[in-house]
Formats: C-alpha cells, sequence, structure tokens
C-alpha cells in the first residue's frame, strides 16, 4: 500500500459532499415505488401482485443510501449528486484512511510511553544531578506532552 501525503488526502477529498454522512436502509419494492411515481406524474400502474410476487404493501427489497446529515436529503439534492463521482473515489480509499488513522494512533501511544518513560528517569536523574530543577523541568515538559498525546488519542485536543 503506498503511503499518501496529507496533501494526496486532501485532494481526494477536494469536491466531496461535506459531512457528517448518515447511512440509511429501507425495505421497499421497487414495483410499489412506480405506482407511487405513477400516481404522482401519471403513467401506468403495475399491476398487483407486482411482478416480483408482493402484494400491495409488501416489500421485497432493502434499498441503501447514504445521506448528508445536515438535510437528510439524497434524491432531489443536486449538491449531493454533482459530488458524487468524488465521494465514490474516496470512499474507494476508506480502508487505506482507516489503516492510516491505526497506524498514526499506534505510533502516538508509542511516543506517548517514551514521554511517560523518560520523565521518569528525568525524575530519578534530578535525585542525584547538581540541577535538579533542569531534569524536574524537562520530566513536567514531557508529562505534559504525554497528556497532550493522551487527549488526542481519546479524541479530542483543545490546544
Amino acid at each position: 500500500m503506498t503511503k499518501r501525503t496529507t496533501d494526496q488526502w486532501e485532494a481526494l477529498l477536494d469536491g466531496t459532499t461535506p459531512g457528517p454522512w448518515e447511512y440509511r436502509e429501507h425495505e421497499h419494492c421497487p414495483y410499489a415505488d412506480m405506482e407511487d411515481r405513477a400516481t404522482i406524474h401519471g403513467g401506468p400502474m403495475p399491476e398487483i401482485p407486482y411482478p416480483c410476487g408482493c402484494e400491495e404493501g409488501d416489500t421485497c427489497e432493502v434499498q441503501r443510501y447514504v445521506v448528508g446529515t445536515e438535510d437528510g436529503v439524497w434524491a432531489h439534492n443536486p449538491p449531493f449528486w454533482e459530488a458524487l463521482p468524488a465521494d465514490m473515489k474516496a470512499v474507494a480509499h476508506f480502508p487505506e484512511a482507516v489503516a492510516e488513522v491505526v497506524r498514526l494512533r499506534e505510533e502516538l501511544e508509542a511516543l506517548r510511553r517514551a514521554c511517560i518513560e523518560s520523565a521518569e528517569a528525568s525524575e530519578k536523574s534530578s535525585e542525584t544531578s547538581h540541577v535538579p530543577e533542569i531534569h524536574e523541568e524537562v520530566a513536567e515538559t514531557e508529562r505534559d506532552t504525554a497528556d497532550i498525546i493522551t487527549r488526542i488519542l481519546e479524541g479530542g485536543n483543545d490546544e
């Protein structure tokens, strides 16, 4: 797998539908949908039972779709359809994106542990040092760094 740069990830998102998105599904019958369209727009009504075997009110398929949670609309949302090619390209890279997030989290966790271990070593060194305040200051900085990394790993950092 090729490692993408930040610029490449951002370019992949150019033109996509802004999130957050929501996955939805509902049971339906495509022939009943045709009946709804015929009622609204005129035209021939399909006969019941429908060719799929459904009676009125039955469902035979699950329709799956993604909508923007801001308005919950997909079918009559021109910006959604304009962004669809870019959205599908971005979705195709979802496994790669998740793998990158996991890798970064693992590296951040290793860095957090290293900061804690270094802080502990600095505190021990301050006990025998001629300038203990420097070791104590280094230990404090390393603990602060570990705290920031912990907040990032927990999903947020206000700094």
